[in-house]
């Protein structure tokens, strides 16, 4: 063959060969963006699928964390928590809405006790105030009949005739006596 002949044959399959590269290349391009489609759908489901996960996480986790700020709160305002009012899909959250409901319950418990022994207290309070005016008089009474028999017989030692000073005399001592006796059923 000659040289012109092996030229032609070359050039003939070089150019198949381009022909070749350029189709390859072409349905490189075609299948690649067809491969780059198909990830990009996948892509979104997931990215989809991840959105609509974490508005379901969220919303099953921050609906029971609203309701128990929202118990902790009526707590505060005085309400009793009933546990079955806070989701319980999770233990977590079931656990912690029991032990707030038992805590409440606690709560009032001692508040109701606390409430009774006030009452308890300012009673014996009251008592103890009547007690101390009455006594007071009592006391005070016979108290003020020695001082002022006393007195009597102080200032008046020489105007005073002997029975009246008997009279006074008797006066002081019974009042001593009651005295001493009001004190002896205080102290009994």
């Amino acid at each position: 063959r000659s040289f012109a002949e092996n030229g032609r044959s070359l050039l003939a399959l070089r150019g198949m060969m381009e022909r070749a590269n350029a189709r390859a290349w072409d349905d490189y391009a075609t299948n690649r963006r067809k491969i780059m489609l198909v990830s990009a759908m996948v892509d979104a489901m997931v990215f989809a699928i991840i959105v609509f996960a974490t508005v379901i996480l969220l919303y099953t986790i921050s609906r029971p964390f609203a309701q128990l700020r929202g118990a902790a709160r009526a707590m505060g305002e005085g309400e009793i928590l009933d546990s079955r009012r806070i989701d319980g899909r999770y233990l977590e959250f079931r656990t912690i809405a029991e032990r707030l409901e038992s805590t409440s319950r606690e709560l009032r418990r001692r508040e109701e006790e606390l409430r009774l022994q006030t009452e308890k207290a300012l009673a014996a309070s009251r008592h103890k105030s009547d007690f101390l005016a009455k006594m007071s008089h009592e006391l005070r009474t016979p108290l003020n009949s020695i001082i002022g028999f006393s007195d009597l017989l102080a200032e008046q030692e020489k105007t005073i005739s002997s029975e009246k000073r008997v009279g006074f005399l008797e006066n002081v001592g019974n009042s001593a006596k009651h005295l001493l006796a009001l004190i002896n059923d205080l102290l009994d």
